[in-house]
């Protein structure tokens, strides 16, 4: 679907996918290798598509996408990732509080707490339930982050303080 505004930009987006979607089904016998290939070019679309802020078009990539958590979590966690985003900017926010979980739950257990995007995706859970006025919630995530973080780099990294500042905001 191209956006309304019928920019050139768009309409080439939706050329290339519907391009790679058409490759993708005449070349059937490799379909496992393609499968890969394919989910990977249309999550570049996708991640186009929210550069271009096509908040719709990144939601029905996102959700069409085939791809299974253990064979690319990163690449998955890119995809919640990137549909969380668009659904906050959709203001559809139960919606990106899913997505964000998501990609924080295959965080923690593929990439573990050592990769600094674990206490990101805390974090933006966090900041997501405090936007919605749930701050118990918040404010496990956001001690949580804290937690791993000054285990991993101090409790004078700018992420620490940062993470300081979102506790106390909560609690005031």
């Amino acid at each position: 679907m191209m956006n309304e505004r019928g920019d050139e930009q768009a309409s080439t987006l939706f050329f290339r996918e519907s391009l790679l979607h058409e490759m993708y089904f005449s070349e059937k016998p490799r379909l496992a290798e393609l499968t890969v290939r394919y989910e990977a070019l249309r999550c570049d679309i996708m991640q186009q598509y929210y550069m271009n802020k096509d908040y719709d078009n990144v939601i029905r990539i996102a959700t069409s996408l085939d791809f299974h958590d253990d064979a690319d979590p990163n690449a998955s966690c890119l995809v919640y990732y990137y549909k969380a985003q668009a659904y906050v900017k959709l203001e559809n926010y139960p919606m990106a509080k899913e997505a964000f979980f998501r990609e924080f739950e295959l965080r923690k257990k593929y990439l573990g707490w050592e990769d600094e995007d674990t206490i990101l995706a805390c974090q933006n859970l966090g900041v997501l339930h405090s936007f919605c006025n749930e701050r118990e919630e918040a404010l496990a995530c956001f001690r949580e982050a804290y937690g791993h973080e000054v285990k991993k780099n101090g409790e004078d990294s700018e992420m620490a303080q940062e993470l300081l500042q979102y506790i106390s905001v909560v609690e005031s």
